[in-house]
């Protein structure tokens, strides 16, 4: 979960598949210094929609990680916690050293 977008990326034995959702959630980030709703909602929308496809090609492993713009919001690691719980998956505020 990123400043830009959100990528999903499932590996199979067979297969990978990506999506990506452009968000753009930095520059709200960098005009106000933290989340609005409507980043919020996105947000959660996009990452529901993720565990969905998740659900349907039975993922044993699910990682959500936020980059960034969660560590330089005012309310990142609170909207980190909210997508968590809507999700039904653990999101992970990653360091600068995690990201690099």
């Amino acid at each position: 979960m990123g400043s830009t977008s959100f990528r999903l990326t499932i590996e199979t034995e067979r297969e990978t598949h990506h999506r990506i959702h452009h968000l753009n959630l930095g520059s709200s980030v960098s005009a106000n210094g933290s989340f609005t709703e409507s980043d919020i909602d996105g947000a959660t929308g996009v990452l529901s929609e993720f565990m969905s496809v998740a659900k349907v090609h039975n993922c044993q492993r699910i990682v959500a990680v936020a980059t960034e713009s969660f560590r330089l919001a005012a309310n990142g690691h609170a909207v980190a916690t909210h997508i968590a719980r809507e999700a039904g998956c653990e999101v992970k505020v990653l360091s600068p050293d995690e990201e690099n």
